[in-house]
């Protein structure tokens, strides 16, 4: 006698890491006041705090500079994170903030280390 089975699906996960690029995270201070989603790219202020990269701003931390690899609510105080600064990361994953695109972060991330590529198709 066959025991009946029971099917779970489970939702396709997307491809994180798509490349050989060395990973390497540091800490940093992410400024009170957020709600960070995994995969935010964030900025470097002029107060050194990092928050969410807003190509808007002017206080530096328009320049993309780092991904923040999980979700962090920074609302009622500042926190310490480790965030990656070297590795190679399906664009398609990334939590963008105001007026920018995989475009206007592919540039400033690749210079400190983060590449963006696509996942192959095998």
């Amino acid at each position: 006698m066959i025991a009946d089975s029971q099917h779970h699906s489970i939702a396709a996960q997307p491809i994180i890491i798509t490349g050989n690029q060395p990973i390497t995270t540091v800490t940093v201070t992410i400024a009170k006041g957020q709600k960070l989603k995994p995969y935010s790219v964030l900025g470097r202020d002029n107060k050194g705090q990092y928050r969410l990269s807003d190509k808007n701003a002017n206080d530096g931390s328009e320049v993309p500079d780092c991904v923040l690899p999980y979700g962090m609510d920074t609302t009622s105080k500042e926190t310490t994170a480790g965030v990656y600064t070297s590795i190679c990361l399906n664009p398609a994953i990334l939590n963008l903030g105001p007026g920018h695109t995989t475009d206007t972060v592919f540039q400033p991330l690749r210079e400190r280390g983060i590449l963006l590529q696509a996942p192959s198709i095998f």
